[in-house]
């Protein structure tokens, strides 16, 4: 199906395209009427999504259509209690974090070759505390960060470790300490950040090796989310902002929530969840759109974690999968030169998404003028306006 969003040429004034807000509009794909996802994550062409103690699985290939299983339940016997906290799919794998289940043991699994397998254990009986809270994946490596684990001997500090989804190894970090934590990991923009207690910000390029980042702040940052050339961080009414994940400054954000979990998504938004059934999201990252509460029968809705997969944002939680309508995935913009002889238009794209910059002299004829890859999250175009004023559009696929 074609998607096509426009820009009118107005003289003399910077223009810029308005999207309708499919962020507006969500719609519940659980196929259950009982059950409570806590996790969910996407790749590979996959969507999943995960029970609190990992004895159930939901999968779409699609996004619309939800299965139980799916072929995604070898391998989960014996974990009950395991309360699963994040989700990451990548490189032919899933991998599953979370916190203490039977026996306190705390483990991370990994779904490959047809079977999920339990790829990192600690405490098994000897641990009063400690969780792999979240996990992400980008340039062939998962990153899980969570807490220092508390043993009869000596704290071990697996706060954050790294690996491709079967062997994991704890990577040596600074500020965080052994009551310190990482509440959220990301890969966007070609980097890791990771955040936590007391404003602790960390990035990497390849998940091995770590910077330390001055965050600005000393607040416990919940979530961190990437894309579009920038770094977003919230906690408890508190946001920063990066460009380069290295640099950070406080934002005066405007009806920001409590925002648990965080992702970036089709045209330069970046959607959250919050306690009460609440949803947020952003566009310039300053000011924050409520979409909720969403309720069921008995009271506000949980929601627990939010992905992106296909054009559409996913929020999961109790007896929930909520998909948001159709995002833009391209977002444009013009500036007028100085000397009104050429146009400068931006195109901001949405991750992995392609399409074509069409014009027209009278918004009937179309033709194809240049090819977008969204990949690259910017597109910068300039068009000689000495003979011809035209109109503007792009196209997807």
């Amino acid at each position: 199906m074609k998607r096509a969003w426009g820009l009118l040429l107005l003289f003399e004034m910077t223009v810029s395209l308005a999207q309708a807000d499919g962020l507006d509009y969500w719609t519940n794909r659980f196929p259950s009427s009982t059950g409570r996802p806590t996790a969910v994550g996407s790749g590979d062409d996959l969507i999943i999504a995960r029970e609190a103690d990992l004895l159930s699985v939901y999968s779409s290939t699609s996004g619309q259509a939800w299965v139980l299983g799916g072929g995604y339940f070898n391998g989960l016997n014996g974990l009950v209690g395991f309360f699963v906290s994040g989700l990451a799919v990548g490189g032919g794998k899933i991998v599953a974090v979370g916190s203490p289940g039977l026996f306190y043991r705390t483990l991370i699994q990994t779904y490959s070759g047809g079977q999920w397998q339990v790829t990192r254990e600690t405490g098994a009986g000897i641990r009063a505390s400690g969780r792999y809270r979240q996990v992400a994946y980008g340039a062939g490596t998962f990153v899980a960060v969570g807490s220092t684990f508390e043993s009869f001997t000596s704290p071990v500090n697996e706060a954050l470790i790294s690996g491709d989804g079967i062997g994991w190894s704890a990577r040596s970090i600074s500020g965080v300490g052994v009551d310190g934590y990482l509440s959220g990991v990301t890969y966007g923009n070609g980097m890791f950040v990771a955040v936590g207690k007391n404003g602790v910000v960390l990035a990497s390029y390849d998940g091995t090796n770590w910077t330390s980042a001055a965050s600005g702040t000393s607040a416990t940052l919940n979530c961190v989310a990437g894309g579009g050339g920038q770094f977003i961080a919230v906690g408890n009414g508190v946001e920063i902002r990066s460009t380069d994940g290295l640099d950070w400054e406080p934002v005066p954000a405007v009806n920001l929530a409590a925002i648990s979990r965080l992702v970036y998504g089709g045209a330069g938004y970046f959607v959250g969840v919050a306690p009460g059934g609440m949803i947020q999201s952003t566009a310039d990252g300053i000011h924050w759109t409520s979409h909720g509460p969403f309720t069921l029968q008995s009271g506000p809705m949980d929601l627990f974690d939010v992905a992106y997969f296909k054009g559409s944002f996913f929020a999961v939680g109790t007896i929930a999968i909520l998909q948001s309508g159709a995002v833009a995935l391209f977002q444009m913009s013009a500036d007028l030169e100085q000397d009104t002889s050429s146009l400068e238009i931006k195109v901001t794209g949405a991750p992995g998404a392609t399409g074509r910059v069409q014009v027209s002299t009278n918004t009937t004829d179309w033709q194809d003028w240049k090819s977008l890859d969204g990949a690259t999250g910017f597109t910068n175009l300039f068009d000689d306006l000495s003979s011809v004023s035209r109109f503007y559009r792009v196209v997807s696929p």
